[in-house]
């Protein structure tokens, strides 16, 4: 089991591009949350698909029939916190008033438990594995933030002990070449590569027991939503093949089986693949190991081989 997770957020929710889009212009510009959401619930009502559905508590607050027409349809609900700030951008204490005010949120409209995080940006890395202490504290028991692009980096689901239970995460799905790992399941990736590439990579991991993180953003599909002044290479990625998103989406939906965030990590750590899979499980060799400090580390994010991240 794979799977399909979507970031619900307005099509001017970048991080890092307050000279471009400040958030005091939000509110003036074209909104297409719910254009481009609804469009993803047809498809997935298509393919009988339930997918996690991680949206920004800005979002919610107005948009809460949106909120709630995606719970009607068996969604899962997760945040993707409140102002679509990167982890590294906050303080321990401004993440966590900006997760508890996006759950409140989410719970009041949905009436759903909120378990499943993702940080913007796939933000959490070894500087921010803080968060999961934070996050278990406040009920999240799966977390899809981690982008694993160096080599020695874990690239499969896995537990994380914390002092308040354990957060089980889900990193996004790369192709490992001889220096780096290549993201080929995102929305960029999506729209960037040729079907043929995606789906030659779903079907290698999942002919090596490992399930494929495939996300999307509500806008990916959109191709309707203004353009704006942005850096050359933000807005090559941003803007580029908006109108293939959809196509290939529904060409995966067909081809492969996918579920929700919580679904296919229970399922892989329940019968994990044999020896010798490619990637490694994030609780792999971290049992016991302890950080710079002496005190127990529960980081996965420490490259193998490197105690203190050096």
């Amino acid at each position: 089991m794979n799977a399909l997770s979507i970031d619900v957020e307005e099509w001017f929710h970048l991080c890092r591009s307050e000279r471009f889009v400040p958030a005091s212009s939000w509110g003036r510009l074209e909104s297409r949350v719910e254009a481009g959401t609804r469009a993803v619930l047809r498809i997935l009502a298509e393919h009988n698909v339930r997918a996690t559905f991680f949206i920004l508590g800005y979002v919610a607050e107005r948009h809460p029939n949106l909120v709630r027409e995606i719970a009607r349809a068996g969604h899962e609900i997760g945040t993707h916190g409140y102002w679509h700030r990167r982890l590294d951008d906050q303080s321990p204490e401004e993440f966590e008033e900006d997760l508890r005010s996006s759950i409140e949120l989410l719970t009041a409209i949905s009436g759903r438990e909120i378990r499943c995080y993702r940080a913007p940006e796939w933000s959490m890395s070894r500087s921010t594995s803080w968060a999961y202490e934070i996050l278990a504290r406040n009920g999240i028991r799966y977390d899809s933030s981690v982008l694993p692009l160096k080599r020695e980096e874990e690239r499969l689901p896995g537990s994380i002990p914390t002092g308040h239970g354990v957060v089980r995460e889900f990193p996004l799905s790369t192709r490992s070449l001889r220096v780096v790992n290549i993201p080929f399941s995102n929305g960029t990736a999506v729209r960037l590569l040729p079907l043929s590439a995606i789906a030659a990579s779903i079907r290698r991991s999942n002919r090596a027991g490992i399930p494929v993180n495939l996300s999307l953003h509500s806008w990916d599909g959109d191709a309707g939503f203004p353009h704006i002044v942005l850096p050359l290479v933000r807005g090559f990625l941003h803007y580029l093949n908006r109108n293939t998103a959809h196509r290939k989406l529904r060409a995966l939906l067909a081809t492969f089986p996918f579920g929700t965030i919580a679904t296919a990590v229970n399922r892989f750590l329940e019968s994990p693949p044999p020896r010798g899979s490619s990637g490694r499980p994030f609780d792999n060799g971290r049992r016991g190991r302890r950080s710079c400090d002496g005190k127990p580390d529960p980081s996965p994010l420490l490259p193998t081989g490197s105690p203190c991240g050096r």
